[in-house]
């Protein structure tokens, strides 16, 4: 933020101007899967080109990312039609080599078996956010829910989230009572997605939607 950049620096302030680069539509998302498409004269199911887009959250790292190594695999499997079930190598791909898999692994790991740091993670990178990228407990408990068919304790998680101890993987909004928290580093948020669906956590078929 510019808080962070600049501090109390006036003097820098003043010479300085906050540029807002929000996340890119799904559209836009599209438009870079297509015109990858077509430069190397290949296709790509719907429900695969769509799976991407929504894998992306709007960063155009996951979709440059996911299409290519789909992509890649089609060839190798002699198709120009790009498949769901390449797109589905290529999560496996990208989590298995990511650098955010130590981060991620800070975050998750726990030796007990019934431990759900996973499952309110990728609930924190599903649930509705604002303008500005912050979750309340709220909508984590809906997710939650929705994934684990109840509703357990998991405030003390998020507080984790957001210490040492699990890598500050989360910041608190200040601004507010302290319930509503944010990613630090916006490419886990879509890395946790993959990486639940992987370890199936998530249904395989969680953010699958209906192509028209």
């Amino acid at each position: 933020s510019l808080e962070q950049l600049v501090g109390e620096h006036e003097s820098i302030r003043r010479s300085v101007q906050e540029v807002n680069i929000p996340r890119m539509t799904r559209e836009e998302i599209f438009e870079i899967i297509d015109f990858g498409l077509v430069a190397t004269g290949m296709t790509m199911d719907a429900r695969a080109r769509l799976k991407i887009a929504r894998l992306s959250e709007g960063l155009p790292h996951y979709a440059h990312s996911l299409a290519l190594r789909a992509c890649e695999h089609a060839v190798f499997d002699d198709r120009l039609e790009v498949q769901l079930i390449d797109v589905k190598i290529a999560i496996e791909e990208i989590i298995s080599s990511h650098s955010l898999r130590l981060e991620y692994q800070v975050a998750t790991q726990s030796s007990h078996q019934d431990a759900i740091f996973e499952a309110v993670l990728v609930s924190c990178a599903l649930a509705e956010k604002d303008k500005l990228g912050f979750f309340s407990n709220r909508e984590v408990g809906n997710v939650l829910e929705n994934i684990l068919s109840r509703r357990p304790q998991f405030s003390s998680h998020l507080a984790a989230f957001s210490s040492n101890d699990r890598g500050n993987v989360l910041q608190r909004d200040s601004a507010h009572s302290g319930s509503r928290f944010r990613f630090r580093n916006p490419l886990l948020q879509p890395f946790a997605v993959m990486v639940a669906i992987s370890t199936g956590v998530l249904p395989e078929n969680y953010l699958d939607e209906d192509v028209e």
